[in-house]
């Protein structure tokens, strides 16, 4: 995957092979990447396809324990309840703790 844009250090847009757009999140993501840069596949912890950017947009106003209270919550709901979020809920769980 190569690196397009930074939302933050944790929040990153870029682009696979197939051309095909994904916000990943983790640890440092975009910390220091320029356009182009190849993003450490073994940083990703979440992945979302790109369809909307509006919504994607307000990742980077989350402080980075926002983003990692929503993957720590995701995490523990789909394994306990057998359930997989999609995309749209993960970001309006970040968007909900964010306004808590």
């Amino acid at each position: 995957m190569k690196f397009i844009r930074n939302y933050n250090n944790n929040a990153a847009l870029v682009v696979d092979d197939h051309h095909v757009e994904w916000v990943v999140i983790g640890k440092g993501i975009g910390f220091g990447k320029k356009t182009g840069d190849v993003v450490d596949a073994s940083k990703i912890t979440q992945r979302f396809k790109s369809e909307n950017t509006a919504n994607i947009d307000n990742l980077g106003e989350y402080n980075k324990s926002i983003i990692d209270a929503a993957s720590d919550v995701v995490n523990d709901v789909e394994s306990f309840l057998k359930v997989k979020f999609n995309d749209y809920q993960y970001l309006i769980l970040a968007d909900h703790i964010n306004f808590a």
